[in-house]
């Protein structure tokens, strides 16, 4: 049985250094410890730039090393993506692009000529059909997705077949959302358990497709990297890439619908592509993009490469995740987030007064929401209603 096995490993460019620590001793050092001791198994990574700045810089330096070294060992396959981890179907195409290309230089840097990433990883598998096409024309010859994106339904695609966007020259690949949520459940306690679970679903007769969080094995959930290990060991693991060869040549035509890797088949037959990061009637969601947009613009009118270089951190999809009360709620980390913001504009003396003005209006209107929703208890009801898989379009309003 093959299985072609996509770890993707991130966090953000202010991470606490204390929080960075306990995720390297609990997930990486696990995961590259494994591989070297273990030459057959193989992953296709992405590493965030965000990250590999991180680990540098925190003196984790033998990490990075340690990732060349098993790439050059024909371990890993690099990956591209967005440095900072942005939300890419909604954000400008100069910036999408942007992002990409500031990724591939950074870890072209640490990772040397063994840097040559042919599949793309988007962040939050967020798909769009203006991503595909920048994507394409950026020379990828593949896109990891969810399921979902398929059919906007469970259990339909056929994971031995090749797949190719529509008007494109890119390839899609579409990873079991089941399986790979496996890696979440505290339930997964041996390899015996996941070939059970492989066992029922009728598609994985000859390969499985996983795609996951890397610090699931570990630092999410203790002693899942030994359990990731046993499994390895006992499939045929292979680069996503190498399915390329491997799977029928001639790929079927689809269109994927837009959607994440947190999609609900409700939200997207609703039009909801996005519910975690851009939910209709969310009015913090509604805000937050339009501050964003609103300092994007100003600071590339007005600002210094040091202003740019500065916001650049702040494209990630973290705060719009933490205000979505689906289930995620961490007000203080969006607070952080929108201090950041009026520090990056306000450091500009070429952005007009008026504008900073705007700015901290908006600002300020995202933090009453905040509270509000913390002190009426708000975030509770929309987190109770989303766990049963109901709509939770009223309680917005």
């Amino acid at each position: 049985m093959v299985w072609a096995n996509l770890l993707h490993i991130y966090q953000p460019a202010n991470q606490k250094k204390k929080i960075l620590d306990k995720v390297v001793r609990e997930s990486y050092q696990k995961i590259f410890f494994i591989l070297e001791n273990n030459k057959q198994i193989k992953i296709s990574l992405n590493i965030s730039g965000s990250l590999t700045e991180l680990l540098i810089k925190n003196g984790y330096k033998r990490i990075i090393q340690k990732i060349r070294f098993l790439a050059k060992r024909n371990q890993i396959e690099l990956l591209g993506s967005a440095k900072f981890h942005s939300f890419l179907p909604l954000l400008p195409e100069d910036e999408i692009i942007r992002q990409i290309k500031l990724n591939y230089l950074v870890n072209r840097k640490y990772f040397g000529k063994i840097y040559q990433p042919r599949g793309f990883f988007p962040p939050e598998m967020a798909y769009s059909q203006k991503l595909a096409k920048i994507i394409d024309k950026l020379g990828y010859q593949w896109i990891i997705l969810d399921e979902i994106a398929y059919q906007k339904k469970f259990g339909l695609v056929s994971f031995d077949k090749l797949y190719q966007i529509k008007g494109t020259n890119l390839k899609v690949f579409f990873r079991n959302r089941f399986l790979s949520d496996l890696f979440l459940s505290s339930w997964l306690s041996s390899a015996k358990k996941f070939f059970r679970s492989v066992s029922k679903d009728k598609r994985c007769k000859k390969y499985i497709l996983t795609a996951m969080d890397g610090e699931n094995l570990g630092h999410h959930h203790k002693g899942m990297a030994k359990v990731w290990q046993r499994i390895a060991k006992k499939t045929e693991t292979k680069f996503y890439s190498e399915l390329l060869k491997i799977l029928p040549s001639r790929p079927q035509i689809i269109e994927p619908y837009h959607s994440s890797w947190s999609s609900k088949e409700n939200e997207l037959e609703e039009n909801i592509p996005y519910a975690l990061w851009n939910y209709p009637g969310n009015m913090i969601h509604h805000y937050l993009w339009k501050l964003l947009y609103l300092v994007l613009r100003l600071i590339k009118k007005y600002s210094s490469k040091n202003g740019r270089e500065q916001l650049d951190k702040y494209l990630n999809s973290d705060p719009f995740w933490w205000a979505s009360a689906m289930p995620w709620w961490y007000p203080g980390f969006v607070e952080d987030y929108l201090n950041g913001l009026e520090k990056i504009v306000f450091s500009s003396k070429s952005i007009p007064l008026k504008d900073k003005k705007k700015v901290i209006n908006l600002s300020h209107k995202i933090k009453e929401l905040l509270r509000e929703w913390d002190k009426s208890k708000k975030f509770r009801k929309i987190r109770q209603v989303y766990k049963k898989n109901k709509k939770v379009n009223q309680y917005f309003f």
